[in-house]
């Protein structure tokens, strides 16, 4: 039930996966990556560690939407590293990291949940 909830909010993603990422193993974080989105399915990475801290350095990745959800990968010198979709805001990938999107200008999803729908309420309100 959670994981099929999850991917159907991936899919309200509208502004691709751009932004800004924490490269997460466990409870550590290794980097933060930009992540630029060109809305056909390919991405530029920047901001891997030289040093393979935040593991293999991938500046190009790719996603489609399939019919369990979207399919991301991550193509870099040691080849492609698969991703799973756990929410629009978490990505696991097959090398044992996992990103977290991080908030634009250090506000928090659920706070940004809560605007839109204070605004949709605020909106019902009044007629619109």
């Amino acid at each position: 039930g959670m994981y099929m909830y999850n991917q159907m909010q991936a899919k309200k993603r509208t502004q691709g996966w751009n932004g800004q990422w924490r490269v997460m193993r466990g409870e550590f974080e290794l980097a933060q990556l930009q992540v630029m989105d060109d809305m056909r399915g390919m991405l530029t990475i920047q901001g891997y560690p030289d040093d393979g801290a935040a593991g293999a350095a991938t500046p190009q990745g790719s996603y489609q939407d399939g019919p369990g959800g979207y399919v991301l990968s991550r193509c870099g010198p040691c080849g492609n590293i698969s991703g799973t979709v756990e929410d629009e805001h978490n990505i696991q990938w097959a090398d044992g990291t996992r990103w977290v999107e991080i908030p634009p200008a250090g506000g928090s999803w659920a706070g940004y949940a809560a605007a839109g729908a204070g605004g949709a309420a605020a909106g019902g309100a009044v007629g619109y």
